[in-house]
């Protein structure tokens, strides 16, 4: 909501030094303006994410029923979509579900 990218990746950075720590991609909607987010808002966060943990240590996660207030299970869905429609197949698969599978043991 405040867009404060810059401190934000900062602290974060701490984070993808290590290699046993994974980055869940949710709560986006629920820090935005509920009433006039729009996705471009989102896309230097997980640009962020994916820059300083790749696509091996991130994960998608709705933040259902919390997002419920400022959007949809299918915005929030939306939103990766729309700022990670860059990424190949298999690193949409990563992202989806595979990373999970593998950082949860499942």
């Amino acid at each position: 909501k405040e867009g404060l990218v810059d401190e934000w990746k900062k602290d974060l950075q701490v984070f993808g030094r290590y290699e046993n720590v994974y980055c869940k991609i949710a709560g986006l909607v629920t820090e935005a303006d509920w009433k006039a987010w729009q996705i471009a808002d989102f896309t230097p966060y997980v640009s962020t994410v994916l820059d300083i943990f790749g696509t091996d240590r991130i994960i998608f996660g709705s933040d259902w029923p919390v997002c419920l207030p400022s959007a949809s299970y299918d915005q929030v869905c939306e939103i990766v979509e729309k700022t990670t429609s860059f990424l190949s197949g298999e690193e949409k698969e990563k992202l989806w579900g595979t990373n999970a599978v593998r950082f949860y043991n499942l």
